[in-house]
């Protein structure tokens, strides 16, 4: 499991760093999995948020380790947990990222002041 660290530069191609849950704590790592799922097989995931965390369980039969759960917690103001916010109220004021970068010659602002952003959840690696 990976959030976006809000607090990291954005790269013009990669936008924000990531924040793994690796052996049961988040580091500041982006590309050490802890395990991966199996082609045909299916997972039970759950996602829990509150306004200070996101809390996610994996069940299923792994590579590594079999069948296991896997699970965390993340305190998504504290750690700057990138577009959390749903709405205005929610965006922590140490989280705001004024810094600017140009795309397609236009100006954009990584995480302004009154912004809130919908939720995603990506779950396994996309196919190529």
């Amino acid at each position: 499991m990976m959030a976006l660290d809000g607090k990291s530069a954005t790269h013009h191609a990669f936008g924000k760093k990531f924040i793994s849950y690796i052996n049961n704590n988040w580091q500041y790592i982006s590309d050490i999995p802890t395990d991966y799922y199996l082609p045909n097989e299916w997972y039970t995931v759950t996602f829990t948020r509150t306004s200070m965390f996101y809390q996610f369980s994996i069940q299923g039969n792994f590579k590594n380790a079999g069948q296991m759960a896997l699970g965390g917690k993340i305190n998504i103001r504290k750690n700057c947990v990138y577009h959390y916010n749903q709405t205005r109220k929610e965006l922590e004021p140490r989280c705001v990222d004024n810094r600017t970068q140009k795309f397609l010659n236009k100006k954009l602002v990584a995480w302004p002041k009154g912004s809130a952003y919908s939720e995603y959840f990506i779950l396994g690696e996309p196919p190529c």
